[in-house]
């Protein structure tokens, strides 16, 4: 919906299920847009007796009613005016916006795709063996990185609004990886995934109300792995180097072919996961995703 036709109201009112000490109940503003809706303390404390609650005012006409009256007006006022210079830079707007507006933080016009994702990352960067993985890290900036040399190839910029991402933006930017990215369909969809997390962010944080994403299929697609052979396996196992580090790279495959671990479980395996068998040259796997030796488990010898 465009901010031209937006529906907007302010309701002033008392809070009489939080009564101070003295009495009193706390005066809020309740902003309307669209819809949605945001209450906002002012700070101001009224005795509910007091409170015409049809016109939103202290009923009377002496000192501390007067003071608390023109409090009002001079809040609607600058709630209108706020209002009204968004409708001028925003096709649409939020309580959120205008509530920072009125207290004077940088609104979502200001905030911009890369800003909002970098900040994610250093958080999700000390989150790193708590919350998160390094890994983890590592696709999100990777993912950033081909947004990066995007914008700057299709619109020679270094960031952009995030009110500028709609769904033609994100269908582009999925050609680009996919073209001059060469990203594989797989890559660019886990890509895609990961912007659209970001996205997730901004519309809980109320930045935008629109999810850009909405109608964008991102489906991965199967793929068929290739695998070796006996024969194939046999000639890698006799394949001899000098370089320690091919060496070390061989060894690793070949234990994760004959054992079906994965690579991060091999790069996570400790000593202590390998016990003896019943016979004197065989061993088990044993780990906490496996913690009984099973037939997947394999005997090998040393």
């Amino acid at each position: 919906m465009s901010s031209k036709t937006s529906s907007f109201s302010l309701l002033f009112y008392v809070s009489k299920t939080k009564l101070q000490k003295s009495g009193e109940a706390p005066l809020l503003l309740k902003i309307n847009v669209n819809g949605r809706r945001i209450v906002m303390n002012l700070k101001q404390s009224v005795n509910p007796g007091d409170w015409d609650s049809g016109k939103g005012r202290v009923a009377g006409r002496n000192d501390q009613a007067k003071l608390v009256n023109e409090y009002i007006d001079a809040v609607r006022y600058k709630v209108r005016q706020k209002y009204n210079e968004l409708i001028q830079l925003n096709d649409e707007i939020t309580p959120e916006m205008l509530r920072d507006a009125i207290l004077g933080i940088n609104g979502s016009a200001m905030r911009t795709i890369v800003t909002i994702w970098e900040d994610n990352l250093e958080s999700m960067r000390r989150l790193i063996g708590k919350e998160t993985t390094k890994g983890t890290c590592q696709k999100y900036n990777s993912a950033l990185t081909h947004l990066k040399k995007y914008l700057r190839w299709q619109y020679r910029v270094s960031d952009i609004s995030i009110k500028s991402i709609d769904p033609q933006f994100i269908d582009n930017f999925s050609l680009y990886l996919r073209t001059n990215g060469n990203c594989g369909h797989n890559t660019s969809v886990k890509f895609l995934q990961t912007f659209r997390r970001i996205i997730l962010i901004c519309l809980r944080n109320g930045w935008i109300i629109k999810d850009p994403f909405v109608g964008i299929v991102m489906k991965l697609k199967v793929v068929d792995r290739p695998y070796l052979n006996e024969e194939e396996l046999h000639r890698l196992a006799e394949f001899d180097t000098d370089i320690d580090r091919i060496a070390r790279v061989r060894d690793f495959f070949l234990f994760s072919c004959y054992t079906g671990l994965a690579y991060i479980d091999v790069k996570n395996l400790k000593r202590q996961d390998i016990e003896p068998g019943e016979s004197e040259t065989g061993y088990w796997i044993r780990t906490k995703v496996n913690p009984r030796p099973t037939a997947s488990c394999l005997v090998f010898s040393v």
